[in-house]
């Protein structure tokens, strides 16, 4: 588990390093006249703030699979660009767990996921191919049915989400992405398993 924090921390460390190094040795070079060239109008290269709405599936794996259904819910996704290539995020939303029938029991997960990191782009910035890393907050609730009786408790666990993803264009910013999550890497109790999933969503993004 200490490895696989230990990746997240040098995942989003080597992106703020390197869109740092890339913002310094880019500086737009002036025009002939010793002035910046006038731009009339304000591109999405020029906003630095993004909002936009995901809709999230989350496909349980490993144990996790034995005791809940896929995840399935929107997020509202905020964005700060520090520079064109690398942008701050956090993303927060509700994740509503499908039930898993098990014998007589049924049993189910929801999370209400709050998800904090930074993702780069690889291309041009906001568009193309990106790579992104989480700090996750999972507050999750777990509920089980039998024999007509039911049961609920919470829990709140801290977790990393891995992934990648794509912006098809500026014009068209429609934003694909799959990540892998472990959604309890902090916080365990004695003998809790690791709760893991895999995930991909759709959304559409807003500059400002």
């Amino acid at each position: 588990m200490r490895k696989i924090l230990a990746l997240s921390g040098v995942v989003l460390t080597s992106l703020l390093f390197t869109g740092s190094a890339f913002a310094q040795g880019a500086a737009p070079a002036p025009a002939a006249g010793g002035t910046a060239p006038a731009n009339d109008s304000v591109s999405s290269d020029d906003k630095k703030m993004t909002l936009g709405i995901d809709a999230q599936f989350m496909l349980p794996i490993g144990d996790l699979a034995d005791a809940t259904g896929p995840q399935i819910g929107p997020l509202v996704r905020f964005g700060y660009r520090v520079i064109p290539a690398l942008e701050l995020t956090g993303r927060v939303g509700y994740l509503f767990g499908l039930s898993k029938e098990v014998g007589p029991f049924k049993s189910s997960l929801s999370n209400i996921p709050i998800w904090v990191g930074a993702r780069y782009f690889f291309m041009d910035a906001p568009a193309g191919f990106y790579g992104a890393a989480e700090l996750a907050v999972n507050l999750m609730s777990a509920k089980i049915e039998a024999g007509g009786q039911s049961a609920s408790t919470s829990v709140t666990r801290e977790g990393i989400n891995l992934g990648i993803g794509y912006v098809i264009s500026k014009e068209l910013p429609i934003d694909l992405r799959a990540q892998f999550s472990l959604l309890n890497l902090l916080g365990k109790e004695t003998n809790e398993t690791s709760f893991t999933a895999i995930g991909i969503s759709a959304g559409y993004s807003f500059f400002f």
